[in-house]
Order: C-alpha cells, then sequence, then structure tokens
C-alpha cells in the first residue's frame, strides 16, 4: 500500500456521505448483522445529521471510517446506564462509532489512520475521553492503541464491550510513541519493576471487583487460558505473591511426592532454590557450578547414573545474576528419557523467551518482569500434576486446594489480575524476542568496541536481554550506578 495516496479527512461531500452510509451497510447489516439489510443497500445511521465521519480514502476509493460525537445521550447511554461512574474525572467527552475497515484492507494500518485522526480532532475539542464499544473479537487491537475497558458487555446478538481512551493513552500506545530528548528520557535496565505500558497501568483506575463474583472468576479462568496458550501448558494457577512465592509452591509439591531429586545451579537464584529446599526438608543432591558457567550436561547424566532413585529435576531457565541462559531443550529431553519430571524457574524468560512448556512437570513465572505488569502476582504452569496426600503441605501452597475452589480461594487483586491479563493479551513475544536480540547484539559490539577495556560475559547461551560486564577493580560497581541513575539510567 503506497502511503502516498491515503487520505484521511472529516466527509463534506455528498458522494461521500453517501458512500459512508453504504459501507456502514455493508458492515453492521450484512457482515455483522446487527441491523436489518436495506434494499437500497444504503444504512443511515440515526444520529447521521449529528455526526462527524472521519474517512480514509485509497485513490478514489473509500476503505475505511468511522463516526465521531459529542452529544448526549450516546449511543452507550441506551446500552449502559451511568457511563460516568465508570470514567475517571472527566468535564467533555465524545463518542466513536460505525469504526470499520473494508475486508481487504484491514491487514494494513489504515484503522490507526483513522484513529489518529480521531485523536487530531480530540486535541482540537479539548476532549477529556472518547468512548467505544470494542467488537470482542478485536480487544487485542483495541487495548494496544490505548483504549481501556470498563463496564459489562453490552449488545444483544451482537456483543460489544465499552472501552474509553484519553490522548494521553493513545500516544503513549505501542502504535505511537513521544520522541523525547535523551536528558529527559528515563532508560529502565533493570529486571524488575519495568516500564509499564498505558492499557496495563489503566487497569489500576478501576474499580476493583470481589473475587467471589462470577464474573471475577470467569475472567481469571480466561487469563489462566491465555496465560498456557503463551507458553503451551496445560494449566496455570495465579498466587498472590513474586516468583520466589511460586518457586516455594513447586517445592512444596516436590516434598508431597517425597521422592529424591535434583537441583542445578550456577547463580544467585539456583542458589535460593537449594535455601528454600533445605528449608523445605526436601531430599535432593545438587550439581553447581562456578558463577556464569554453563550447565555441563554430560555431568548431569554422570550425577543421574550415581544417583537412579532421581525423579525430579528442578533448574533455573534463566540464571539473571548473570544472565546465562541454560539449554531448556537439552535438559527436558535428557529428563524424559529417564522418566524424571522437570520443574524450571522461568522468571526472567516468561514473557521475553519463547517457551514450550509441554514436557515439563512444573514451571514458575512472575507478573513483574519481561511480560510487562506490575509485580505481585506469580504463576505456576503444571502439566499432568500428581496426587498428593491432602495435609502433606500447607493449604496456601497446595495447588490442589486451588483446584477446588475455582482457582480462587483466597483474596485475589482484581486490577493486578486484570493488568496482568491485559500485559498477556498485547504480548508479542516472539517478536520482542527477535527485536530484542537485534539490539543487544548491537550493544554488545559498540561495549566490545568502544570500551574494550570492560570484560563482557559471553557465551553460547545468554539471555536476550541481559548484559553481565565486569568493571576493572579501580571502579566501585555501586558508585558506577548511582553515577548512571542521576543520569536517568537504571541498571
Amino acid at each position: 500500500m503506497n502511503k502516498s495516496n491515503i487520505n484521511v479527512k472529516v466527509a463534506d461531500q455528498p458522494w461521500e456521505l453517501e458512500e459512508v452510509s453504504r459501507l456502514n451497510h455493508q458492515t453492521f447489516s450484512e457482515e455483522i448483522q446487527q441491523h436489518e439489510k436495506t434494499s437500497t443497500g444504503l444504512l443511515i445511521d440515526k444520529f447521521h445529521e449529528e455526526n462527524q465521519y472521519v474517512i480514509c480514502q485509497y485513490g478514489a476509493e473509500i476503505v475505511g471510517m468511522l463516526a465521531l460525537r459529542d452529544i448526549r445521550p450516546f449511543s452507550l447511554d441506551f446500552k449502559l446506564e451511568n457511563i460516568d461512574d465508570y470514567l475517571p474525572p472527566h468535564t467533555s467527552l465524545c463518542e466513536i462509532r460505525l469504526l470499520t475497515v473494508k475486508p481487504k484492507y484491514r491487514r494494513s494500518r489504515i484503522f490507526y489512520y483513522l484513529i489518529k485522526e480521531v485523536f487530531n480532532q480530540f486535541t482540537r475539542k479539548h476532549y477529556d475521553f472518547a468512548l467505544i464499544s470494542g467488537i470482542l473479537s478485536q480487544q487485542k487491537l483495541y487495548r494496544s492503541i490505548g483504549f481501556v475497558p470498563f463496564g459489562p458487555l453490552v449488545g444483544d446478538s451482537v456483543k460489544f464491550q465499552p472501552m474509553y481512551s484519553s490522548i494521553d493513552f493513545f500516544l503513549k500506545s505501542r502504535h505511537h510513541t513521544i520522541e523525547l530528548t535523551h536528558q529527559n528520557k528515563r532508560i529502565n535496565a533493570l529486571s524488575g519493576p519495568v516500564d509499564i505500558k498505558p492499557v496495563v497501568a489503566a487497569e489500576y483506575d478501576q474499580v476493583p471487583e470481589s473475587h467471589r463474583s462470577e464474573d471475577f472468576v470467569q475472567k481469571y479462568k480466561s487469563i489462566c487460558a491465555a496465560l498456557c496458550d503463551s507458553v503451551n501448558a496445560s494449566n496455570a494457577q495465579i498466587f498472590t505473591g513474586s516468583g520466589t512465592l511460586a518457586n516455594e509452591i513447586i517445592l512444596a509439591h516436590l516434598y508431597g511426592l517425597s521422592k529424591h531429586g535434583l537441583i542445578a545451579s550456577n547463580g544467585e537464584f539456583g542458589n535460593r532454590i537449594i535455601h528454600q529446599a533445605h528449608c523445605q526438608k526436601l531430599i535432593f543432591s545438587e550439581y553447581k557450578t562456578d558463577l556464569g558457567e554453563e550447565f555441563n550436561i554430560h555431568h548431569v547424566e554422570h550425577l543421574m547414573d550415581e544417583h537412579p532413585d532421581i525423579k525430579w529435576f528442578f533448574f533455573v531457565h534463566c540464571e539473571t545474576s548473570t544472565g546465562v541462559l541454560n539449554d531448556f531443550s537439552e535438559i527436558v529431553n535428557l529428563c524424559r528419557q529417564r522418566n524424571i519430571l522437570v520443574l524450571v524457574d522461568c522468571v526472567s524468560t516468561f514473557g521475553i523467551v519463547p517457551l514450550d512448556l509441554s514436557k515439563v512437570y512444573m514451571a514458575s513465572a512472575s507478573s513483574g518482569k519481561a511480560i510487562g505488569s506490575f509485580s505481585g502476582l506469580s504463576m505456576v504452569f503444571f502439566n499432568d500434576l500428581q496426587n498428593i496426600i491432602e495435609k502433606a503441605i500447607p493449604v496456601y501452597l497446595n495447588i490442589w486446594h486451588y483446584i477446588k475452589k475455582n482457582g480462587i480461594p483466597f483474596t485475589l487483586s482484581s486490577n493486578a489480575l486484570y493488568a496482568l491479563g491485559t500485559a498477556v493479551e498485547i504480548a508479542d513475544i516472539d517478536s520482542k524476542y527477535e527485536k530484542t536480540i537485534e539490539k543487544t547484539s548491537w550493544l554488545r559490539k559498540q561495549i566490545s568496541e568502544q570500551c574494550s577495556h570492560l570484560h563482557l560475559l559471553n557465551g553460547k547461551a545468554l539471555h536476550p536481554a541481559i548484559i553481565t560486564i565486569t568493571l576493572p577493580e579501580t571502579i566501585n560497581s555501586a558508585s558506577f550506578g548511582e553515577s548512571l541513575e542521576k543520569r536517568n539510567i537504571l541498571i
């Protein structure tokens, strides 16, 4: 599609308005079947005289349109009572309706051009928020350009989700970023807390919901299903707590199995799991390498030969303290050959490294890392979970207790849950992974060429978003970090 042939404008010609009604009929009468078909092939909107139509022309053809209106009552007022109670404080609203793009152009940027022009109008007229009824099948798209869901679903034969957005949400969305000067831009290179997209952060502006309500339970199940789809796992359980809690839960279930295991560590977080396992009095062997070294799979095999009663193997996928990415597939294949359960800490890889957890027994992850949500929730993914004696482990750590209670036996923040759900919904992990590798490779090259006196941790397997640098002994690492922080660079 040649961008020079695209023209976005407000419809003001009779033929343009007729084409608007024709496109309206094609979408909402013929395709969605929200309205009855007409003999003329035109569907004239009930607010036609009050609507401002934004159209997108490609050459001489009108390929997309929407209607903008700021007169109350809105169309949404007739479907949902007390709209204003759901919204942040405001003085001026507008409503976007009849948003449609011809089918052959739906994979282009026509949709974005239309929305961008709406927000140009938005700015000129000083609206606080734009409202829209977003069709359910396109929720990911609406959220990606800054729209936030509110209230229950509306509509009869066709269901829509009420949503709102502001100019700030749009400008900060993943489709439209603001170029900031270097001196004002904060560079967050921390593993957490991470920068939060506005559409995710907006979930904390919503009124909290009861974790006992049926609607909340259904949304919880839907988010768990989305989590599973993202990593190819059979089941997921969400907990209030950090990734360390998720590992504590995995270890508790291993204790309930009462079988000998093996824990491998090549850094800080592997050592933490070993410490937790000792606290829970598990029976296990240890395999430790030096900091920054990769696992030797042949040594792992040797340990398993020495201890044929080993029935489970727990390791950290990425050792965040160094950036070493342990060979997931190699370990899984080895364990499957020996009928050994695989447990893996994916806290630093979930959300940025493509994962296939279909062949692991249990895996841990966290909301506050690469997936891009707030910290405070953790997840345990599992496949074919084995039964344990009910009183073998504490109730809060017992996944079977959660399963019996629809997954939510204890208080769970709706805001935290929905923020995580939104982050998962808009995530494109494969694309993020490729782009991160490209950026990290460039940065590694720059450091090697311009700072040859610095030692970079290298190896065949490194996390795409972690670069570990050994500073000379003459440089104090804490002072160096503080110096960067004053320049708005967080490491």
